[in-house]
């Protein structure tokens, strides 16, 4: 596990199989009175372009706001997916936002069936805690 930034930006990387991500893996640990501001997210598939899900997506680990998703067709093998609306159709309900308090990030495929395509998954996540925050 890597260590949780509470003072300064931080960043998250992880490469999650297909199963993880269907089963729903965090990604970013939650931390009990600390509040995640995500600051920006890239995905990057490997082996074939997604299929199955409706989207793919960083939701929160317990109250399952959107910060940041993707249309599965927009997860082509090698291609990295940022947070801009010219890439794709993303979603970033929450992204640079304050989570729920205590809540962290979970990767999940959302809607639709499991994923049948895409083997492996590329995740970072640039994102910073706080105590908790007035929003």
């Amino acid at each position: 596990m890597q260590k949780v930034p509470t003072k300064h930006l931080g960043m998250w990387t992880y490469t999650a199989t297909a199963a993880e991500i269907t089963a729903g893996k965090i990604i970013v640990p939650a931390v009990v009175g600390k509040q995640l501001l995500i600051y920006d997210a890239w995905f990057r598939g490997h082996g074939s372009t997604c299929s199955g899900p409706t989207t793919i997506a960083l939701i929160e680990s317990a109250s399952s706001g959107v910060a940041f998703s993707h249309v599965s067709a927009d997860l082509s093998n090698g291609t990295w997916r940022y947070t801009t609306a010219g890439d794709g159709t993303v979603v970033t309900t929450l992204l640079k936002k304050w989570l729920t308090l205590s809540e962290g990030l979970k990767l999940v495929a959302a809607g639709g069936s499991a994923n049948t395509a895409m083997t492996t998954m590329d995740v970072v996540v640039v994102g910073f805690y706080a105590g908790a925050v007035m929003v």
